[in-house]
């Protein structure tokens, strides 16, 4: 049985943050929930024998890492740019490794599923969900170990962007 896999490099969009200040743009982020986002969107077809083994296996993954955008900082302080921009370039950084957790796992199911050969349909799907489990517990896994990417520097210091004397 072959398996090939399509792992596309991911596509960064962003959504807007139209507000003022930094300190504004932080409560905003924390309202939001998530600051950042890596979504494979990874689906899986095969091809079969008309007998229902599978021949073949496709995986194709169109990745998106979703970033916040300050659209309109205003006349900001430069030492709250420059806190935004760490941050953002941590939490880009940071939804990266996301996406190397998922190709790893993905060429290492390839492997197991290769290896093990002959597959109904039934199991290719078993196998399937397996991969989606994986990748999932290695991104949870990670995002508690790093506090959601806080201890990579995926934070905004609250005061950062008011000027000394206000």
């Amino acid at each position: 049985m072959q398996v090939e896999l399509t792992l596309r490099k991911p596509v960064v969009r962003t959504y807007p943050l139209r507000l003022g200040g930094l300190d504004t743009v932080l409560r905003a982020l924390e309202r939001r929930g998530w600051w950042g986002r890596y979504t494979p969107h990874e689906r899986m077809t095969y091809v079969t024998n008309g007998r229902g083994r599978v021949e073949t296996i496709v995986v194709a993954a169109a990745p998106v890492i979703t970033l916040p955008d300050w659209c309109n900082p205003g006349r900001v302080p430069v030492a709250a740019r420059r806190a935004w921009n760490r941050m953002v370039a941590a939490l880009l950084e940071h939804e990266r490794q996301h996406h190397r957790f998922f190709v790893s796992a993905a060429r290492e199911w390839k492997l197991k599923v290769e290896a093990r050969g002959d597959l109904t349909e039934k199991a290719a799907q078993r196998e399937w969900d397996e991969l989606v489990r994986r990748a999932q517990r290695l991104q949870s896994a990670y995002d508690r170990r790093t506090k959601h990417g806080r201890t990579e520097g995926v934070v905004l210091p609250r005061g950062a962007g008011r000027q000394k004397g206000k």
